[in-house]
């Protein structure tokens, strides 16, 4: 799935799934998300990236799911 282009911050260049044009989609199967993971697991900018998208309710944002990320924002407010 392509998805429309989108002005991206800056940070955002570093990306490991942007660097090997990995296909990003906004739903995963577990298998997908677990791929996504992978390519997260190693990549230089994976905590900026999570804390850019804690509130992002789809996908794969910092090697983490959204309940993942519900887990680390949570935890943030307190």
């Amino acid at each position: 799935m392509r998805l429309p282009f989108v002005a991206a911050p800056g940070w955002w260049a570093g990306a490991k799934c942007r660097l090997e044009r990995i296909e990003v989609a906004h739903f995963f199967t577990r298998e997908e998300s677990q791929e996504a993971r992978k390519v997260c697991a190693d990549c230089l900018v994976r905590y900026r990236c999570l804390t850019e998208h804690l509130d992002e309710p789809f996908g794969v944002w910092g090697g983490h799911t959204r309940d993942e990320r519900n887990k680390v924002q949570s935890a943030m407010d307190r």
